[in-house]
């Protein structure tokens, strides 16, 4: 059934079908490459132009969105078809003209990528609504080409049930035609033998209003209770739940379809083979698929498996998708599921699992996926758990080792203290006796030492040497002395001062505290101990600055 098309900016539909691909043909890999044969399209010359139809571009966003490797083969994709569609020298024609059908619901999204875009932009030839006449035209003309008679009220009642019951609407709406195929082949099943096409047998076969409808569950009711729960599976293993709910059907391989089905293949073969003769699957010798889009909505009974736990169906079709992907990288553990997701999918898994009935079932690869992934996260959590161990271990260890050290280094501080206290006790004693062994022959050099053993470490001895050479100073009447020659010396009336008179004419005052400090007396009466005082009797030792203060 022909239709014209008029440029436009509408595309409720736009269909174009090609031989189905038996292998990656050069094309195939271009794409995955994102760039075109190696001379392919310059080979074609002017006098030849290859023309690239493109069925079912919303694939790219049904399929392609769900995986990384589906995204980066998108973009290969797109790559290749800029590669096409550009002219080898500036101003020249490009090698292929591209022609891509797109359903008119996902022509938003075709707006995100920019290659889409521009072409919409510069030109959309857009496969409108039929007008009644050309929908009169499509009813009649099969059936006059086939000389079958025909009766026009079937004409008027397709028209009338095919109509758009919003009044903007000017013909009719999206998915007309294959309605109107179903309701026509139902019909003709019903017809009289070698009767006409008449109204009696369009209704029989339910009409554009339930042909598709009546013609499935028709079929399914009569398989045997087996056969319906494989034709169950079938169905919606070949549709795919998208995360905003819309539907689209999914082409998968005759070995991917038995495998998940998990039965008899031969069995499997046989209602494919069925719902095929109805023209409700299109098994060819790439895959099997739903015939048309329309049946996602029309059949009853795949509407109520498909609303039914959606969430459940959703995740089902992305855990098919991403186990392809995981098996097309030969199952590298990149392409498992992180921790969350994988929790998420093997508790859908169980519940499925436990309800045949009522969930589609995973597959045996998808089955493997998850287990790999299971057994890839476990060995991630033992390893985890291990570096966490050895990280404790190496903290208690760091910790233990900080305080022997720290225990060690104030042992080693307590050790140098102990040892100068012990010499600066050693050295007072030292010089305390040696004040005392001179005090005779070098009375000042004696109370020199005598207050410098003092300073050095108040002992004992320091205090007894002191306080011996005191007495001896009091007894003897040694006085404090300038170190000029001294003339006359007298005491002030309460003996607080002494008074020295020198041959230069001038007097010299002390205060006279004796007794009150011996170390401030000795330091007073005989000052610091002379460098070569100290070198004498301290030999080694640092000058001490007893009397500094």
């Amino acid at each position: 059934m022909a239709r014209r098309g008029r440029p436009g900016r509408r595309c409720p539909r736009a269909r174009a079908t090609l031989p189905p691909a038996r292998g990656p043909a050069p094309w195939t890999r271009a794409c995955r490459a994102g760039l075109a044969p190696e001379g392919g399209l310059a080979q074609l010359g002017s006098a030849r132009r290859l023309v690239l139809v493109i069925d079912q571009l919303e694939e790219l966003f049904t399929l392609a969105e769900k995986n990384e490797q589906g995204r980066e083969e998108r973009a290969a994709f797109f790559a290749a078809l800029r590669a096409a569609t550009t002219p080898a020298a500036p101003g020249g024609v490009p090698g292929a003209m591209v022609v891509a059908a797109v359903r008119g619901d996902f022509l938003d999204q075709a707006l995100r990528f920019t290659l889409l875009a521009e072409a919409i932009d510069a030109e959309v030839f857009a496969i409108t609504p039929m007008s009644e006449a050309e929908l009169r035209s499509a009813v009649t003309g099969p059936a006059a080409e086939a000389g079958l008679g025909f009766d026009e009220a079937v004409v008027d009642a397709v028209v009338a049930e095919v109509r758009s019951d919003d009044p903007a609407t000017e013909g009719f709406g999206a998915g007309v035609l294959p309605l109107v195929s179903q309701a026509m082949y139902a019909a003709w099943g019903h017809r009289e033998p070698g009767g006409e096409l008449d109204l009696r047998a369009y209704r029989r076969g339910g009409g554009t209003t339930d042909a598709v409808n009546r013609s499935a569950q028709s079929l399914y009711d009569g398989l045997p209770p087996e056969e319906q729960k494989i034709a169950g599976a079938v169905f919606t293993l070949l549709t795919i739940v998208a995360p905003d709910g819309r539907l689209a059907r999914r082409h998968l391989s005759v070995g991917q379809l038995r495998a998940a089905c998990a039965t008899d293949p031969a069995e499997v073969d046989a209602v494919v083979a069925k719902f095929a003769a109805d023209r409700l699957l299109v098994a060819d010798g790439t895959g099997v698929e739903i015939a048309h889009d329309v049946l996602l909505t029309a059949w009853h009974q795949l509407a109520a498996w498909l609303e039914g736990d959606r969430l459940d169906r959703a995740l089902h079709s992305q855990l098919l998708t991403d186990t392809t992907t995981w098996l097309d990288h030969d199952k590298h553990k990149a392409y498992l599921y992180p921790a969350a997701r994988l929790a998420e999918a093997r508790a859908a898994a169980d519940r499925w699992t436990a309800d045949p009935e009522r969930y589609p079932q995973p597959t045996a690869d998808a089955a493997e996926f998850l287990l790999a992934g299971h057994r890839t996260a476990r060995r991630g959590t033992r390893i985890r758990r291990i570096l966490i161990t050895v990280l404790a271990v190496l903290t208690a260890t760091s910790i233990t080792l900080a305080a022997v050290t720290s225990q060690y280094a104030e042992r080693e501080v307590r050790a140098a203290t102990d040892a100068s206290r012990q010499h600066a006790v050693a050295l007072s004693r030292q010089l305390a006796a040696e004040s005392l062994n001179i005090s005779t022959a070098k009375p000042v050099t004696a109370r020199r030492l005598a207050a410098s053993a003092w300073h050095v470490s108040p002992t004992n001895q320091a205090r007894e040497a002191m306080a011996q050479l005191l007495n001896e100073q009091q007894r003897n009447g040694m006085l404090p002395a300038s170190p000029d020659t001294v003339a006359q010396v007298a005491f002030s009336s309460d003996g607080s001062l002494l008074a020295t008179a020198n041959d230069d004419g001038t007097v010299y005052l002390a205060k006279m505290r004796l007794f009150a400090d011996m170390y401030a007396a000795l330091c007073s009466d005989v000052g610091a101990p002379t460098s070569n005082e100290w070198k004498e009797y301290a030999s080694g030792e640092p000058l001490t600055d007893a009397c500094a203060s």
